[in-house]
């Protein structure tokens, strides 16, 4: 996206995942089903507070001005822009922090990969959490030298099975739907991709990036009638995509795409397919604040 240098103008890409219920602490969704705690960005009365400390320090900008940004087809001359950006599309996206940024009036943009869309499906890092809470047997050996590479899921069958551990449940849905994606888009939030089945595509061949990539772009348009602009890439770190996924995602009709690790966006020095994202912890509005100055002070 667009930045400056030190004091100037900046965009600033806050990423957030999960927001969790009041009293949350860790380890369980509030549906006494695990799941990985390390995914919730904030409970929503925190969240609630860093965007009351946004809205005083800055001005939380729409998918569609960030890319302009990004283009260099908006100049800033001082002061910063925020865009809030939402991971894997958790049904809490739409429960309890979609209400939060409506009754703000700010927007934000939601990522899904779309093969979750309204499903109980246990994503592989709730089903290590699901492991780790009910295993019988705490000591495993997980290290086998000279074996071939193990598929996720087969993987994660051995580890269920080697720690006595049982499979999680799934009848509760875990992911928003397309009626409530629909909702969210109505009110002025950014549907957009997180790849069809959340593959780090950095392992993937070229012609399964690009089904990836264009399964859930489809998707999306069919379903929400509006193609998405965007596009982020799962896990997001340096190694998990490649310039050939910049070029696919490009070449397919996506605006964007965004990383996840970490990295301040400067001006005329950023590519649209690789803007940076802060990514947010648990934190209260104050030290939200002091975050938020700190990264306009040092560009």
């Amino acid at each position: 996206m667009a930045g400056a240098r030190a004091g100037g103008a900046s965009l600033i890409v806050l990423g957030y995942h999960r927001i969790a219920a009041p009293g949350f602490a860790g380890g369980d969704d509030g549906s006494s089903e695990p799941c990985d705690p390390g995914l919730f960005s904030a409970c929503v009365d925190r969240f609630d507070e860093q965007l009351r400390c946004l809205k005083r320090q800055t001005q939380i900008v729409r998918l569609e001005e960030a890319i302009e940004l990004a283009g260099g087809r908006i100049s800033l001359r001082r002061g910063s822009r925020v865009l809030l950006t939402f991971d894997d599309g958790y049904r809490d996206n739409f429960d309890l922090a979609f209400p939060v940024l409506r009754a703000h009036g700010v927007p934000a943009v939601f990522l899904i990969p779309t093969a979750y869309a309204g499903t109980a499906h246990a994503p592989w890092w709730d089903r290590v959490a699901h492991l780790l809470a009910t295993a019988r047997r705490r000591l495993l050996n997980l290290v086998k030298h000279g074996q071939p590479a193990i598929d996720p899921p087969v993987l994660l069958a051995h580890l269920t099975e080697a720690a006595e551990s049982t499979a999680p449940p799934s009848q509760r849905r875990r992911f928003l739907d397309w009626d409530e994606a629909r909702q969210m888009q109505r009110a002025g939030m950014s549907i957009g991709s997180h790849t069809h089945t959340h593959p780090l595509l950095s392992q993937l061949t070229e012609s399964q990036q690009r089904e990836e990539l264009a399964t859930s772009r489809h998707l999306i348009a069919t379903e929400l009638r509006q193609p998405p602009l965007a596009v982020a890439f799962p896990t997001g770190a340096r190694d998990s995509f490649t310039a050939v996924t910049r070029r696919l995602a490009r070449d397919i009709g996506y605006r964007a795409a965004f990383s996840f690790h970490g990295g301040v966006n400067r001006r005329g020095r950023t590519d649209a397919f690789d803007p940076r994202r802060v990514g947010v912890d648990p934190q209260s509005g104050e030290r939200c604040a002091l975050r938020l100055a700190m990264a306009r002070a040092t560009g």
